[in-house]
């Protein structure tokens, strides 16, 4: 997970894979073995004011076990909160909440060994 500033957005990007067992409803876990690197490079031709993450995403294909995985997107906005005196100007805290989310699925599935099998 990274979370990168922009303005009073934060943005935080991780990776989540479905245990069938559990089902969809609450089967997402967080699929720590993924690595989520922020970066500059935008798309060609992309609007750098309207953009609030980019960057690359790995997932290594031995942590897929052949389970779907998704990207989940989150933003938060950062308010002022009342410190230990409050109605006291300025206040000096800080908090943030969740203010969209949402998810790019995949469906792929990894590929076997046998190309006879029929599976992806």
């Amino acid at each position: 997970m990274q979370p990168r500033s922009r303005g009073p957005a934060w943005v935080e990007v991780w990776v989540e894979q479905l245990d069938p067992r559990v089902g969809e409803d609450f089967g997402w876990l967080r699929l720590e073995s993924a690595t989520v690197t922020p970066g500059p490079a935008l798309a060609p031709g992309a609007d750098p004011t309207e953009v609030l993450w980019s960057g690359q995403i790995t997932v290594p294909e031995a942590a897929t076990g052949g389970w779907p995985y998704r990207v989940v997107v989150a933003e938060y906005e950062e308010y002022m909160v009342d410190d230990g005196m409050p109605y006291q100007q300025p206040s000096t805290r800080k908090d943030r909440r969740q203010v969209f989310v949402d998810t790019a699925g995949s469906r792929c599935r990894r590929r076997t060994t046998d190309p006879n099998d029929g599976r992806r």
